[in-house]
């Protein structure tokens, strides 16, 4: 029993419950016979759908000007500001990463929920709303941290520039996504394209992760609740999109989108590897010591 009482155990088993549990509950509602009249919800979906980016974004905006003002109200100095901001957005932009994919997931597992059309036309607001918490993380760490300066950078441990080049990459396939996300711009290259270059999500939330685990504040005691959570998220949406990649293979018929989607079912699955032996290796090892971070300003 005492096997099960290490997160490198029981983070994949758990995930592994949520995502069983939750094909179970697609499997069992997309046996129900559907009703032909119109929900509540869906009528609320409908009244929301011309305005649900603005409001979005408009939350997101209060959000982040929530955290501010809590930072500022608890920070005797601006060095504790700043690593306050830092920190929050840091983790903000994380779970808004995690936020960012469940439309869609929503909408493959569950088809026929009310609220998918609403989810997803909010989903390019959520990922520009993710953009510009990360493009804030990094500009205060960039500026305060490292004085803005680049041989800073180069003259770290190995680990903490891995973890920085992970957080610079995914930042900037952040900010190719956020260029890309207007509607003039996805005319002009085209949905399939356009849809093509947003998978590259999948890639930003793994080098988040990653980014995380390496240098991130809450990561460095593997046990705490926010490595633990971060842990479960992953295991679940990458196992949870693995599935979903396997009923949308199994609804193609070209033979072209069979090997592609293939393709991806492949990709996923080694990513699901990945993750297991990244997060063995990080939860069964704590830190020791902790990182301090030095603010020069």
């Amino acid at each position: 029993m005492e096997l099960f009482r290490e997160p490198s155990v029981y983070i994949p088993i758990s995930s592994l419950s949520f995502t069983l549990l939750i094909l179970a509950l697609s499997a069992l509602l997309f046996s129900l016979p559907k009703s032909s009249n119109p929900s509540p919800l869906s009528q609320l979906s409908s009244s929301l759908l011309p305005y649900i980016r603005p409001i979005t974004f408009t939350i997101l905006m209060l959000i982040a000007l929530v955290i501010f003002l809590f930072s500022k109200s608890l920070s005797p100095n601006t060095p504790q500001l700043i690593h306050n901001l830092v920190h929050l957005y840091g983790l903000g932009a994380l779970f808004l990463l995690f936020l960012v994919l469940t439309p869609g997931l929503l909408a493959v597992l569950f088809p026929d929920f009310s609220l998918n059309p609403l989810l997803i036309k909010a989903r390019r607001a959520l990922g520009f709303s993710t953009f510009l918490y990360a493009l804030i993380h990094a500009t205060l760490a960039f500026i305060y941290i490292y004085d803005a300066n680049l041989i800073k950078i180069t003259q770290l441990q190995p680990r903490l520039q891995i973890a920085l080049y992970f957080g610079a990459t995914a930042l900037s396939i952040l900010t190719l996504m956020a260029a890309t996300s207007f509607d003039k711009i996805v005319k002009f290259l085209i949905f399939t394209r356009w849809k093509a270059l947003h998978r590259l999500v999948y890639v930003a939330i793994i080098l988040v992760v990653f980014h995380g685990f390496l240098r991130g504040e809450d990561f460095q005691i593997r046990i705490n609740l926010i490595p633990l959570l971060v842990a479960f998220l992953s295991y679940s949406f990458i196992l949870l999109e693995s599935s979903a990649t396997t009923i949308e293979l199994a609804k193609t018929i070209s033979d072209r989108s069979k090997l592609k989607n293939f393709i991806y079912f492949c990709l996923l699955s080694l990513l699901v590897l990945t993750s297991t032996t990244f997060t063995i290796s990080q939860l069964s090892h704590p830190l020791k010591p902790p990182l301090t971070t030095n603010y020069s300003k």
